[in-house]
């Protein structure tokens, strides 16, 4: 059989379908404009079986370019409403529209299984007693088009009759003039991609309310704009293009993975949310914008990254393990809420081969940043303030949980010290006050503590160059102006425990 509409109404009261008793019926059906509309009337047993539009079976095909196809009834049966397996099947343009009439006077469920891709699909409720529901059945959907929820008595359901979680993909806009619970995404993925040809050039956008997710895939040619606050509830990645948050935040409360990047309007509240409540992970070689953690249970980093907006801790600890956290010359770590503290901080492995914390900074002055660092239960902050630089430069710093290795007498020094590397300082003046835990002291007093500054390069300790406060419990040390190398290895010990001059070892050959 074969229906071809160029143009024109073609009205069918009942179904474009197979002989219900016989199964290898073959259609050939073709659409580049015109309106067909497909009432669905009578359509009881047997011929409920069979959907109001189907085709399958090899030698069948599916083309639609353009114009309207309209299903006016669901609540199909074995088929659903729409089945769509052809052989062959080009999908380039149209709209499919599920919408009841006034006459239909209940909700309708349309059920949908479609193996090929759609291009624009709208659902259209009429009241609240005369709903319409898109349910998926089996195959993914892939909608090239836009989606059109017109109202809130239209509802995308990706949760099939048989309980599986049917994931969905857009390719074009999302409009959504209904609410977030239009969308039912049960345990589903949700992937944007739009393509870089026309007519969307690789932008997409969701207009009127914003979906919520299970897990959300963002990969777009160019760009997705979201519209509104977004959750979620498990895991977001960011492969490609730009995720464009505006005024708008995401509340992630699975695992969060960026290789591509995402922009807000760079104040909080805004961009990604850690909100979840166990452990999250966060990774990927994008750009990141904001990012809030949230979470009691806290956060992992799996790659080191890079924040070119703030860091805000609200509550929960961000675990770096040995990856490096870098911010950008804009960016700050900042609390919100309570204070830092062994709750609230960054925390590292607490060895040397960890990286750290690396911080760029401007040439504006005066300048003054926390690192907010410690080891797990132990927080040991690090605070860089300074009048001058000439510069723009950074300053890394690294936490480690034992004593440096080259003191002459550890019994009688801090069992901690922090590894810090500067680049691109120059004219620099001031301070880095840096502070331990108390059951870090060994021997002692902790009164007689004198500063110790392995400078690198060098072999050599500056002893007694800055300050201890064993009430405090903080270490000082003063930059001079004209400064211009901050490296080294950071501690306290007490007189005599420092060697004047550091043994060198030098391999003079491989292995």
């Amino acid at each position: 059989s074969e229906i071809q509409v160029d143009g024109g109404n073609l009205y069918v009261n009942g179904q474009i379908r197979r002989n219900p008793s016989n199964a290898a019926g073959i259609l050939q059906y073709s659409q580049s404009g015109g309106t067909v509309t497909l009432y669905g009337r009578n359509c009881v047993a047997p011929f409920n079986n069979n959907a109001k539009l189907e085709g399958l079976n090899n030698g069948s095909d599916f083309t639609m370019s353009g114009g309207t196809l309209t299903i006016v009834r669901g609540n199909g049966g074995t088929f659903g409403d729409l089945y769509l397996r052809p052989q062959t099947a080009s999908v380039t343009g149209g709209t499919i529209v599920f919408a009841p009439l006034a006459s239909v006077g209940s909700n309708q469920v349309y059920q949908v299984d479609a193996d090929v891709s759609l291009y624009h699909v709208t659902i259209t409720g009429f009241n609240a007693t005369n709903t319409a529901t898109l349910r998926l059945m089996v195959s993914p959907l892939m909608v090239n088009g836009d989606l059109t929820l017109s109202n809130t008595n239209s509802v995308l359901n990706a949760v099939a009759a048989s309980g599986n979680s049917i994931n969905v993909t857009f390719n074009g806009n999302v409009i959504n003039l209904g609410n977030p619970a239009s969308y039912l995404y049960g345990t589903n993925l949700t992937t944007y991609s739009a393509s870089t040809s026309a007519p969307y050039f690789g932008a997409q956008s969701i207009t009127g309310t914003a979906f919520n997710y299970y897990d959300l895939d963002v990969n777009p040619g160019t760009s997705l704009t979201l519209n509104g606050n977004t959750t979620v509830n498990r895991n977001l990645s960011i492969g490609t293009g730009l995720l464009i948050c505006g005024t708008n935040r995401v509340n992630v409360l699975g695992n969060f993975y960026n290789n591509g990047s995402y922009t807000d309007n760079n104040a909080l509240g805004t961009g990604i949310i850690l909100s979840g409540t166990a452990s999250q992970q966060v990774g990927g070689t994008g750009t990141f914008g904001w990012l809030e953690l949230n979470n009691a249970a806290g956060a992992v980093l799996i790659n080191g990254i890079t924040l070119n907006e703030n860091l805000t801790l609200t509550q929960g600890i961000l675990d770096i393990k040995e990856f490096l956290l870098t911010l950008e010359q804009n960016s700050i770590i900042e609390e919100n809420g309570t204070p830092f503290g062994p709750a609230k901080m960054i925390t590292t492995d607490g060895v040397l081969s960890n990286t750290g914390i690396k911080k760029f900074f401007s040439t504006s002055v005066p300048q003054s940043f926390k690192y907010p660092i410690g080891t797990s239960g132990k927080y040991t902050p690090a605070v860089l303030s300074f009048s001058t630089s000439d510069y723009v430069g950074s300053v890394r710093i690294n936490n480690i949980n034992s004593t440096q290795p080259s003191i002459f007498d550890p019994a009688n020094a801090l069992k901690y010290y922090w590894d810090v590397e500067s680049s691109g300082i120059s004219g620099f003046q001031g301070n880095l006050f840096l502070t331990y835990d108390p059951a870090d002291v060994v021997g002692g007093p902790e009164s007689s503590y004198q500063s110790a500054w392995l400078i690198t390069p060098g072999s050599s300790w500056s002893v007694n160059g800055g300050t201890v406060d064993p009430v405090g419990h903080t270490i000082t040390f003063p930059y001079a102006a004209g400064t211009e190398n901050l490296s080294g290895a950071y501690t306290a010990g007490s007189s005599g425990s420092f060697p004047p001059t550091i043994p060198t070892y030098t391999s003079n050959q491989s292995g």
